[in-house]
């Protein structure tokens, strides 16, 4: 019996292993192709533990407009945590002040629920820790809409990355040192319970 228990304990531990060797999503509009201006999105981008990035250029220059909008699926056991908008300006028109208007909402540009609106100032400190309000959110899809820009003046371009935190959830899988201390309490009720039938036989 006290076999089996080894095999499950070990068995548990590679499972925790395994979880460990995440890979986070690394998106770059230079490298992997413009991201959609409207949703929803072609593809749904699936995240996982650790701090998912997505990165690209916002702009609105002499009324053109780069909107960059995405989808994403937070993965069974996990939760997000955390959203925040990292930015540089990396052109200004006679321009003092600007901002990209983002809503957050639940499914691939269905907006349902809608877990909040944010005008993120480019033109103020980055990052930007977005959402707070609404986290942490468990499994689904999400969507990150670019509604709109606000500006003075002619126009200004950025560059940012969205970082999005993927947690487990905490009760989901114990820690290795729980398991091992939860399985060699298991071993000393299997001994107890032995010595116990020996003095009875």
């Amino acid at each position: 019996m006290w076999k089996g228990t080894v095999a499950l304990i070990f068995c548990i531990l590679g499972c925790v292993v395994s979880s460990a060797g995440a890979t986070p999503l690394a998106y770059s509009e230079g490298i992997l192709g413009d991201l959609a201006s409207s949703l929803p999105a072609a593809s749904v981008f699936p995240l996982d533990v650790g701090l998912n990035t997505v990165s690209g250029t916002l702009h609105w220059i002499n009324q053109t407009s780069d909107f960059d909008s995405f989808a994403f699926s937070v993965p069974a056991g996990t939760q997000l945590t955390q959203l925040s908008f990292a930015f540089a300006l990396s052109a200004e028109r006679d321009t003092t002040d600007g901002a990209a208007g983002f809503e957050f909402a639940g499914g691939n540009g269905t907006f349902s629920p809608v877990y909040g609106f944010e005008n993120l100032n480019v033109f103020g400190a980055s990052p930007i820790v977005a959402f707070s309000a609404a986290l942490p959110l468990g499994p689904g899809d999400y969507s990150m809409f670019n509604d709109g820009f606000y500006k003075l003046g002619s126009g200004w371009s950025a560059d940012y990355t969205w970082s999005l935190k993927v947690d487990p959830v905490t009760n989901a899988v114990p820690e290795p040192t729980s398991l091992l201390l939860l399985g060699t309490g298991g071993l000393a009720i299997v001994r107890v319970i032995r010595k116990r039938n020996n003095k009875i036989a």
